[in-house]
């Protein structure tokens, strides 16, 4: 059964690490519609309060200044609703409580339970439509005073602090086979990064450009889903193609997702280079058998090696070396060196600094395994895993952060919470990302040597992404990719170089268009897009989010940078938006914790990827297990679920090591 796990190869990669928030938009404008304009000239798209659009606010959720008051002429009201129709896309009053507080709802007492609330309340609340489910709905308000001792104690077999893919992956592997599991997640839906939003009548994918692993010849993904039990519950759908690149000059090139025709086209592109390219889609692919036989155990890698002395060393040369030299070794054309790299803007990295077997292994998963997408996003997964975490008698406590993991003799021992429960158990998982469990632990409670390697990692760059909802349809535009990536010169180095200047003009843009394979995320003739940019991690001070205006300025700038660009290839974009929302580094970070907003764990170089990436163990509490982003595979959709079911492994085996 775990067998089925080790093929990582092609289950690693889901999302190309892409991931934008969680329903993230960050909320922009004071109410005017946005009509002012920027400094460049360029007219802010002009959206109308009625247009359907449902948040205009610069306050940026999960902070202080969005939390309500005895001021709220609604305050101590549970229906929500009655006033904000519709809000945030028809989000439920409990879940307001996320970022606008408890409106008043009065404590629960001490060591009241957090159990069948509607045993004994009855008749709480009966105006609220749909009614309250309890308990979580009812935690999400009525919580527990600050106190600096357990309020109150629920005991499990294993806890999982936050419900992103990997603790997703975790908690669902565990509650199938029969542990009691908790997962704990401070946001009002689960899914981390892989989730949707709801603006009108657009719903927008957050991260996920595809997912490979479920052609039938190389269904590793697909295997997967089906171990968790969510399989029958998705409708993947394949594109015709991965994606089509806009290079200077007007030159472009569609990448296929299979391995020989895109090996093919290149030849047909590149003829001089064919002797090179036949070697490379040769060599690629061996890594799948390498990766697996290394996973398997020493036994099994030392046996492969004694066989296949070459492809291992190989295997070892990429692991340690990067994308740059690696495909320098069999081609030297620039445009095709272009080519051949350019999935490297799915993870954030410049081919020179991006370690080699972590994108040849992106690469396998995706050409070897399809290239596809779901009917509902990635929301439709976590929501699927969450379902079969609760069929299988686990708990989900949503709006509720982990605050510190108590440890006693080397030893995990709780999950405190803010403002409800302790959560005890015997195991326990960390999807927080990695400097922030380290905190939840304490510096002091961890080798030395640990924290300060953490301490040393570099987390990957920021994004900017801009949400647009038109009344166009761009499909005919796109003519058969969803995916559209736009690159303004052949040196791809000079191209990530430019990151760090701070400039929106200059980034390489990812265009997606959802509507391509999904036709229920948006109205008949009408699309959901979105515009992706990597903006350096030291361009942070830029943004000017301490001053409300200025940040919104900054965030209005760069967005219509980001449109201006795109609609050399998307005719009058500006003109037909619907619906705009920008999800900056630091509405990322709100919602995440993530250090800077970072959707790719830590950047993906040699030093820190795959091999070198956190292990899953945390040395000094033995009973504590990472996932997701941050440790080994590394980031994307498909890699950290994949994580969690490692790191649920993981457990189950010590388990039954200490029956």
């Amino acid at each position: 059964m775990r067998r089925s796990f080790a093929v990582l190869s092609l289950v690693l990669w889901g999302a190309g690490c892409g991931g934008h928030g969680d329903g993230y938009g960050d909320q922009n404008g004071d109410g005017d519609g946005y009509g002012y304009e920027d400094q460049q000239g360029y007219d802010v798209p002009e959206v109308a309060d009625d247009s359907g659009l449902h948040t205009i606010t610069s306050a940026t959720p999960m902070v202080d200044s969005a939390r309500l008051t005895d001021t709220h002429p609604g305050w101590r009201r549970p229906d929500c609703g009655t006033c904000h129709v519709p809000t945030h896309g028809g989000s439920r009053p409990q879940e307001c409580a996320v970022c606008h507080g408890s409106n008043g709802a009065v404590n629960q007492p001490i060591l009241h339970s957090t159990g069948d609330c509607a045993g004994c309340h009855t008749t709480a609340h009966p105006a609220v439509v749909p009614p309250f489910e309890g308990p979580g709905d009812c935690g999400a308000c009525h919580r527990y005073q600050a106190t600096p001792i357990c309020p109150a104690v629920e005991t499990f077999d294993a806890v999982v602090i936050g419900a992103g893919g990997g603790g997703l992956g975790a908690a669902a592997h565990l509650a199938r086979q029969g542990m009691k599991v908790a997962l704990v997640e401070r946001h009002n839906k689960v899914g981390g990064y892989m989730t949707n939003f709801q603006r009108g009548d657009f719903r927008f994918e957050i991260s996920l450009h595809a997912m490979g692993g479920f052609d039938p010849a190389n269904p590793s993904t697909r295997t997967m889903f089906d171990h968790l039990g969510i399989l029958d519950r998705l409708t993947p759908v394949k594109a015709d193609a991965m994606y089509r690149t806009l290079y200077p000059d007007g030159e472009t090139f569609e990448t296929p997702d299979g391995l020989e025709a895109y090996r093919d086209r290149l030849i047909a592109k590149f003829p001089a280079s064919a002797e090179g390219l036949g070697r490379l889609f040769t060599d690629v692919p061996q890594m799948v058998a390498v990766l697996d036989a290394y996973l398997a155990g020493s036994d099994t890698f030392n046996a492969y090696m004694a066989t296949h002395p070459e492809d291992v060393g190989r295997f070892l040369e990429w692991a340690y070396g990067t994308l740059g030299d690696a495909v320098r070794s069999y081609v030297s054309d620039p445009k095709l060196f272009a080519i051949l790299t350019q999935l490297s803007s799915y993870v954030g990295v410049q081919p020179d600094n991006l370690s080699a077997l972590y994108f040849f292994m992106m690469w396998n998963s995706y050409h070897l395994g399809g290239f596809y997408n779901f009917v509902g996003g990635s929301q439709s997964i976590s929501d699927a895993l969450a379902d079969e975490i609760q069929a299988n008698g686990g708990r989900i406590f949503l709006g509720l952060g982990a605050t510190a993991i108590g440890t006693k003799d080397g030893r995990a021992t709780e999950v405190r919470t803010d403002g409800g429960p302790c959560l005890r158990a015997t195991w326990f998982v960390s999807n927080a990302n990695a400097p922030q469990t380290i905190d939840l632990v304490g510096r002091a409670n961890l080798p030395a040597d640990y924290v300060a390697r953490v301490d040393a990692m570099v987390p990957g760059w920021p994004i900017t992404v801009v949400y647009l909802g038109t009344d166009r349809d761009y499909t005919p535009q796109f003519a058969g990719v969803h995916e559209i990536l736009v690159q303004d010169t052949w040196d791809t180095t000079a191209a990530f170089d430019s990151i760090r200047d701070c400039d929106p003009s200059t980034s390489i843009l990812l265009i997606s268009n959802t509507s391509v394979l999904d036709a229920t995320a948006a109205p008949a003739g009408k699309n959901v897009i979105s515009i992706t940019g990597t903006i350096g991690d030291d361009c942070w001070d830029h943004w000017k989010s301490g001053d409300r205006g200025a940040f919104k300025d900054v965030k209005d700038l760069v967005a219509n940078t980001f449109i201006q660009r795109a609609s050399r290839i998307l005719p009058g974009l500006a003109d037909h938006v619907e619906i705009y929302e920008v999800a900056a580094p630091q509405t990322l970070q709100a919602f995440t914790l993530n250090p800077k907003g970072t959707i790719y764990g830590w950047h993906q170089t040699p030093d820190q990827s795959l091999l070198e990436r956190l292990p899953q163990e945390v040395p000094g509490v033995s009973n504590l297990f990472l996932a997701g982003a941050w440790t080994f595979p590394g980031c994307g959709q498909s890699a950290v679920i994949n994580s969690g079911v490692m790191a649920a492994d993981k457990i189950l085996r010590a388990a039954a090591a200490e029956r």
